[in-house]
């Protein structure tokens, strides 16, 4: 379990140390010393007497960073992929369905209950990248390598999140910002089941697991907006770069599900 209040954010990390260790190190050692009987009770102490400490400005630019992260789940839906279209991938390519989930953590909420044919998603798909479809064979290996490195920048990101902040409504569970990362592939799960029965012809179960599966997409960005706007001790500048590092991952896993839904559908007129 990492411990809190050791490391912080980039901007404000000088001042906060500064606080721990002047103005509020008696609280912080009973947070160190005393038994994890009621670890939120000793967190939320360490965290009102640096709060007590932080003027005016410094709150307002917490308060600043807050709204962006809040919001960030949803600007990231727009830029990421239903469950179908990760559904159609996963009938090929399962394990690369599964990276591009984990690559961009959050389920497109726009078209929710929205459920389209997947041989409708196939018909829009444009064909501006069919020239790359005659050397999918060697750029294979580099999909799976870009995939893999969207991963591992989320998981910096979500790894700084769980260690530099502090969750406002629940500071011992400093594991939240992994656990709504994570959950965001079981959406993806069930759309990719319901792609396999709406191909099956089983209408009915099919539309049942759409149904949850959205269900679980709003559930998701709820989880994501309450839990990034209630992380403490971050600048607007460090709530940017995080957005932005989490919004490149996110573009990139788009780009290559785009990519191998028109080699699915170039394929698939043969």
């Amino acid at each position: 379990m990492p411990r809190n209040f050791q490391q912080w954010f980039p901007q404000f990390a000088p001042y906060f140390s500064q606080i721990l260790r002047d103005n509020c190190s008696s609280e912080y050692q009973a947070f160190l010393g005393e038994p994890d009987l009621w670890p939120n009770h000793r967190i939320n102490t360490v965290v009102s007497c640096m709060l007590n400490h932080i003027d005016e400005s410094g709150k307002a630019q917490m308060a600043a960073a807050s709204v962006l992260l809040g919001i960030l789940p949803t600007i990231l839906g727009m830029v990421g992929s239903n469950i179908t279209e990760v559904g159609l991938l996963a009938l090929r390519q399962p394990i690369l369905a599964i990276l591009l989930s984990l690559g961009a953590p959050v389920v497109s909420p726009i078209r929710s209950f929205d459920y389209r044919s997947p041989v409708d998603i196939l018909k829009t798909i444009p064909d501006a990248i069919q020239a790359f479809t005659k050397c999918q064979q060697q750029i294979y290996l580099v999909k799976y390598m870009i995939a893999v490195a969207a991963i591992g920048n989320v998981v910096h990101v979500i790894w700084q999140l769980c260690v530099y902040s502090v969750c406002v409504f629940s500071g011992s569970t400093w594991w939240l910002p992994a656990l709504w990362a994570g959950v965001s592939v079981i959406p993806h799960l069930l759309g990719a089941y319901a792609v396999r029965l709406k191909l099956r012809v089983v209408p009915h179960r099919s539309l049942f697991a759409a149904i949850v599966a959205s269900f679980l997409t709003i559930l998701h960005l709820v989880m994501g907006t309450v839990v990034l706007s209630s992380a403490l001790f971050i600048s607007p500048s460090d709530a940017v770069v995080l957005s932005i590092r989490l919004l490149s991952s996110a573009v990139v896993c788009r780009v290559l599900l785009m990519f191998e839904l028109h080699i699915i559908r170039h394929f698939s007129q043969l």
